[in-house]
């Protein structure tokens, strides 16, 4: 964590190849649990068709876009929630874990 004084270390990752195995074989080897994606439309959608994710939240501007590169799809996955702040919509989904 941030708190416990080491500094921010570079991992290097083959990109001519998936990505997302050797991103979750570290996290795994390191203990790591939790994961912030803040990509370009195809990282996050790599994560999403991988069922690699918890929660995923959608900022909505109130202002049309008529060109550039679209959003991930998120398909069929259920809205948990949605909020308004400062007259942008936040969308909130979740995927829902069977554990017993």
């Amino acid at each position: 964590s941030a708190t416990d004084g080491k500094k921010a270390e570079l991992i290097p990752i083959d990109f001519r190849h998936d990505i997302l195995p050797p991103i979750m074989e570290e996290m795994y080897a390191r203990g790591l649990q939790s994961l912030l994606v803040e990509g370009g439309s195809r990282t996050l959608q790599a994560f999403i068709d991988a069922g690699l994710w918890d929660e995923i939240f959608v900022e909505e501007s109130p202002h049309v876009l008529h060109d550039g590169i679209p959003a991930p799809c998120l398909g069929h996955i259920a809205l948990h929630d949605a909020t308004s702040h400062f007259g942008h919509l936040i969308r909130h989904y979740t995927a829902e874990r069977l554990c017993k």
